[in-house]
């Protein structure tokens, strides 16, 4: 025990000590009293490290749990994870004592087989947006297609016909209505389809 005589919020302390847990305390050599010393530097986890569609956290914390789009990710409670589908991720990390720190989110969007063949060039101007986007699509064949936009529960608001063609095509729509948040975008054709993220501000 450390017997040098301090002062410590208004009184002198005569001891202090780390219990198994790796608590710190200190003794009040007036009255006999322990506190328990809470503080010091904040629990942070660093940026996520994003390696093609594997994303790793910081090691030296006891368990993990990641979340796609705010919602937990069955089984996936290792530092390292491989997204298996488009959305944002996060992920919880978890002290020994129970304290908990998330992640900064990391946007990871996989290619899908249907987006390789089909789609030729894709971009949604602006993103995020306020009001109208224009949805600018070039397709590699002529097949039939439709672009929906969708709220993240799946509820469709609003959707175009268009037949796909090499030269680009601009559809336009108007989402002014729509409450800020995040959104779905959709390509879907009889080949599949693919979806991109909006945000509404």
């Amino acid at each position: 025990a450390n017997t040098d005589l301090q002062t410590f919020s208004g009184f002198s302390i005569s001891s202090f000590g780390e219990d198994i847990n790796g608590e710190l305390y200190v003794a009040n050599m007036s009255n006999g009293t322990i506190y328990k010393l809470s503080g010091g530097a904040p629990l942070a986890i660093g940026d996520l490290f994003v390696n093609e569609n594997t994303l790793t956290a910081q090691q030296g914390f006891a368990s993990y749990q990641w979340m796609l789009n705010g919602e937990v990710i069955e089984g996936a409670t290792g530092n390292v994870y491989e997204a298996i589908e488009s959305g944002s991720y996060t992920v919880e990390a978890f002290t020994e004592s129970g304290c908990s720190v998330t992640s900064n989110s990391v946007d990871i969007v996989l290619v899908s087989t249907f987006e390789a063949e089909h789609i030729r060039s894709f971009s949604i101007n602006p993103n995020p947006f306020s009001s109208r986007i224009a949805v600018v699509v070039a397709f590699n064949d002529q097949s039939d297609y439709e672009i929906s936009i969708h709220d993240l529960s799946g509820k469709l608001i609003s959707k175009k016909k268009i037949v796909g063609s090499a030269a680009e095509q601009v559809l336009k729509f108007d989402l002014a209505d729509l409450n800020g948040g995040v959104y779905l975008l959709k390509i879907s054709g009889e080949q599949g389809e693919m979806s991109r993220k909006m945000v509404k501000y």
